[in-house]
């Protein structure tokens, strides 16, 4: 009896082990944005800052989780953190402030880190994604981000069947 229970407690301890990093990638991401990524795992992407990345990302150890704008459900609005290339080769990541349209012609005015308005307007053509989670780097975090991605890119048999 005691034996069985011991196994019973192992194999307890075994599957929460081995679920943690899935239950902190969807507190990391959210749990809408972690459901979303096995129905469409193309159109998410993770990557670290970077020293050449521009704008309003205060760490540039920190990870962003990036949705791409060819996301079936891809929408954009005021308050949304935007990736996008400012037609200098450079990539920069802001704020939207506020968003104008003229026709079908969207103007997105973005803010840099400190609240102030940017000079120019970034356009359609111009936004990579929408940021939908910037992750501190610490080992545990990306861990739990490097599992998701390899799960959902990988291991998932949901998109392996929908491709074929």
């Amino acid at each position: 009896m005691r034996r069985r229970i011991k196994n019973i407690l192992k194999i307890c301890v075994f599957i929460l082990l081995a679920n943690l990093p899935f239950l902190s990638a969807t507190q990391l991401i959210g749990m809408e944005v972690f459901l979303d990524s096995f129905e469409s795992p193309q159109e998410y992407v993770y990557f670290q800052a970077g020293e050449q990345l521009v704008g309003s990302i205060k760490n540039n150890d920190d990870y962003l989780i990036l949705q791409r704008t060819n996301h079936p459900e891809f929408t954009l609005n005021e308050g949304d953190t935007i990736l996008y290339s400012n037609g200098n080769d450079i990539v920069a990541c802001n704020k939207i402030h506020s968003i104008s349209c003229i026709g079908t012609l969207k103007k997105y005015h973005v803010t840099n880190v400190d609240d102030s308005l940017i000079d120019y307007p970034v356009y359609n053509y111009q936004i990579i994604g929408k940021v939908v989670s910037i992750i501190d780097n610490n080992l545990w975090n990306i861990l739990s981000i490097k599992l998701w991605d390899i799960s959902i890119h990988n291991l998932n048999a949901h998109a392996l069947f929908i491709n074929q």
